[in-house]
């Protein structure tokens, strides 16, 4: 399955903000048009916005090498449709699905020539019409000209701006750079889809989480202690474990394991023991890696 794709069903219905620290500002849930009435100043640069303008990107002419990725100048945007808004790109994530999507190795990329960049985080520049169509249900963020946004774009965020349905952004929550909050979205939400949506991880549970000193491993032992479970994570090497540590010092280190393919068993055994589970077993397991293996 694509998990992006699905991440970003997740969206439209429940806001990450119980992800991030500090808390991003409340968006008004059920909602399909809410956004907040702009101010005289912010409506006039709205409308002096909402024209085509012109911006640099990167593109893709051919997969297979990053010699396929040039930069374009003078590429036409137009005006934010219905439903969108336009960023002035600050800050872009950079994931290993754009470097796949680069060398043609993920299945979701669109067919050439495309931008490549899964999100991304900048300043609204301009709003669109509200959309009338969105499902039920849909959140729509309160925004207006000025504010900084973190957005998922689904390819596309390499560019200097662009137009983003406003369902798929949220506020720069107090305290962020436009740096932090570009590099947030995809991470994050991969891992709550994994451990939330499909795991359904509970308070009191132990789960293993694997290539935890990654994004989506990192995010996964956040949202486990979020919501009261003890993870146990599996790293490549001990300078891994120093980087789990960092970010998780009250971390039991004896939760951490080294990868050792001849003991890997028992060493996941000893873990969840230090964990808290009596029998050495563990409720969930989340794998970024093996997905072909678990899909047979």
């Amino acid at each position: 399955r694509d998990a992006h794709r699905d991440a970003l069903s997740m969206l439209r219905s429940a806001p990450a903000s119980s992800l991030a620290r500090p808390t991003p500002r409340r968006v008004s849930p059920g909602a399909r048009s809410n956004v907040r009435a702009p101010t005289r100043a912010s409506a006039a640069a709205s409308t002096a916005a909402m024209t085509t303008t012109t911006r640099t990107i990167w593109r893709v002419n051919k997969t297979g090498a990053i010699s396929g990725l040039e930069r374009v100048d003078g590429d036409a945007l137009a005006p934010p449709g219905p439903g969108e808004i336009r960023v002035k790109v600050k800050a872009i994530g950079l994931n290993f699905a754009d470097v796949f999507s680069v060398l043609g190795l993920y299945g979701a990329t669109p067919d050439c020539p495309f931008v490549p960049g899964l999100e991304c985080c900048g300043v609204v520049e301009a709003i669109g019409e509200p959309d009338p169509h969105l499902p039920e249900g849909t959140i729509v963020p309160t925004v207006a000209v000025g504010d900084s946004v973190m957005v998922v774009t689904r390819f596309g965020a390499y560019a200097t701006a662009v137009n983003a349905p406003l369902h798929q952004c949220r506020p720069l929550p107090s305290g962020w750079t436009h740096e932090q909050g570009a590099a947030f979205l995809v991470q994050g939400l991969t891992a709550f889809y994994a451990l939330r949506a499909l795991g359904d991880v509970k308070k009191g549970q132990t789960v293993l989480v694997h290539s935890a000193a990654g994004g989506c491993g990192l995010f996964g032992l956040g949202i486990c202690k979020a919501v009261g479970a003890t993870p146990v994570a599996t790293v490549g090497s001990q300078t891994k474990v120093s980087a789990v540590l960092e970010r998780f010092p009250d971390m039991d280190p004896d939760t951490i394991i080294v990868r050792d393919r001849r003991r890997f068993r028992e060493q996941v055994a000893a873990g969840c023991v230090a964990a808290g589970s009596a029998d050495g077993a563990c409720d969930v397991v989340m794998d970024a890696v093996m997905g072909d293996f678990f899909e047979g």
